[in-house]
């Protein structure tokens, strides 16, 4: 995509973003939970910049989600384009970590708190320890989290070693990890690049894995496990009817 074609897909992500965080402001007076916030703002919000930048992205395993369940989401991180598919396809209210100082965005900031967003200060350990803490309790009522566990995009797709902070999470909490594994996206926009390239992506929702089998020293085990997981539904989720390369292949037919 040329250069000007993505300096007009970023002035209506900016003015999309600036609707949709007054919009989620206003919606969030009527609704503390931010339930309201998030299927009728922050999905619509993730839409538009899909359809902006004229991104498809193929999701199967839809059917692994159990309606109402909470739930602490795992996913591969690709590209910045993650977190708009899996706000835009994604048929769960959840919540994600983000660093404290993104709070300071203008409005935006304001929406994203007012939704319920978690802000850990990384600066602060007491306060972060408070925010984990709180985050615990917010689960355990019924909030579902979104994580990263890679805690940082990979730069060409490959998956990266995993950070425990999640995990203790959900040891603490007891909730189920719903695995998701993201393909082909750092193709849209790879890590330290601004530029959009029009295209698909993958996305495959694995089985929820109950973690209340494991105890704390069973946590390296426990990463293992949801590693392997989403390393293989990665490689799952290519397998769609809709992917022009597996049609192709003749080891596709059967």
């Amino acid at each position: 995509m040329t250069f000007l074609k993505n300096v007009i897909i970023w002035i209506f992500a900016v003015a999309h973003t600036a609707f949709f965080s007054v919009f989620g402001i206003v919606l969030s007076w009527f609704d503390n939970s931010g339930r309201l916030t998030h299927f009728y703002s922050a999905k619509p919000w993730g839409s538009g910049i899909l359809w902006a930048g004229r991104v498809k992205v193929l999701v199967q395993g839809l059917e692994n989600i159990q309606k109402g369940a909470p739930y602490i989401l795992m996913a591969n991180h690709q590209s910045f384009f993650d977190i708009f598919s899996l706000l835009a396809k994604l048929p769960v209210d959840f919540k994600f970590i983000l660093k404290k100082e993104l709070l300071s965005i203008p409005v935006f900031g304001y929406c994203m708190k007012r939704a319920g967003y978690i802000a850990i200060n990384r600066k602060d350990s007491r306060t972060a320890i408070k925010s984990i803490e709180d985050t615990v309790t917010r689960i355990q009522n019924g909030t579902s989290i979104l994580i990263f566990p890679e805690g940082t995009r990979s730069s060409e797709g490959q998956l990266q070693d995993f950070k425990k902070g999640g995990f203790h999470l959900a040891l603490k909490s007891g909730c189920a990890i719903l695995p998701i594994g993201i393909n082909q996206s750092y193709k849209i926009m790879s890590k330290g690049s601004f530029l959009v390239n029009p295209g698909r992506f993958y996305m495959k929702v694995g089985k929820p894995i109950e973690v209340k089998e494991y105890q704390k020293q069973d946590l390296s085990a426990l990463i293992l496990h949801v590693r392997n997981t989403i390393a293989g539904l990665m490689e799952e989720a290519v397998d769609h009817p809709d992917n022009p390369a597996r049609k192709a292949s003749p080891i596709s037919k059967k």
